[in-house]
C-alpha cells in the first residue's frame, strides 16, 4: 500500500506502507511517480493503482490490451489492473539521502549492497 503525500503538476510523491514490495521498496520509503496519462506501461514497471479500498504499489509482470497484471516483489497474489485504475508510474525511490531510478534496474544494485 501507499499513501499520497504531495501532488505537484504531473508528479506524485508516495509513502510506501507495508512489505509487499520488499526488498525493492521498504516500509516508509518515498517513491516519486509520474501521473499515468494513458501511455504505455511495460513489464517490470512499478505502478501505483487503485483497488477496492486502497492505493497499491506493485510491479507489472504482464501487459495486455485492456489491463496489466501486477504482483508485489514479496507477495504471491497477482492483481489484474485496468488501465483506468492506474494512478502513477514510479520513477524514483528516495531512501534517506539516496535517489535511485526505478526504471533502469539500479534498484537491483542497491538491494545487493544491503545483503
Amino acid at each position: 500500500m501507499v499513501s499520497n503525500l504531495i501532488k505537484w503538476d504531473k508528479y506524485l510523491l508516495f509513502i510506501v506502507k507495508g512489505q509487499s514490495m520488499y526488498p525493492t521498496l521498504h516500509n516508509n520509503d518515498l517513491v516519486l511517480g509520474i501521473e499515468y496519462d494513458g501511455g504505455s506501461v511495460e513489464s517490470g514497471d512499478i505502478i501505483v493503482f487503485r483497488d477496492a479500498e486502497n492505493q497499491v504499489i506493485h510491479r507489472v509482470i504482464e501487459v495486455y490490451l485492456d489491463h496489466v497484471v501486477c504482483r508485489g516483489d514479496h507477495a504471491y497474489r497477482r492483481d489484474a489492473v485496468s488501465y483506468s485504475n492506474i494512478i502513477a508510474v514510479a520513477t524514483e525511490l528516495i531512501r534517506g539521502s539516496d535517489r535511485i531510478p526505478l526504471k533502469n534496474g539500479r534498484w537491483r544494485e542497491v538491494n545487493e549492497e544491503e545483503k
